[in-house]
């Protein structure tokens, strides 16, 4: 992880949190939905980003040396 998708990390994180406490501070039906919303789409580029990151990552140590590993154990 590179340090833009970090600090993009750290943002989408601080963005959930700050959305849950307006959420949870109001009983407006029409803020929840906000809220909920912009849970969503930061949710969806947590989801975005994780696998942005994992496809980047190199193949654990046993695949490069060609061991043969059973699928139910890997």
């Amino acid at each position: 992880m590179n340090g833009s998708e970090r600090a993009e990390l750290h943002g989408l994180v601080s963005a959930i949190e700050s959305a849950h406490v307006a959420m949870t501070g109001t009983a407006d039906p029409k803020m929840h939905s906000a809220c909920e919303a912009r849970i969503a789409r930061a949710a969806a580029r947590l989801d975005e980003l994780r696998e942005s990151v994992r496809a980047r990552q190199p193949p654990p140590c046993w695949k490069l040396k060609g061991v043969a590993i059973p699928d139910w154990l890997a």
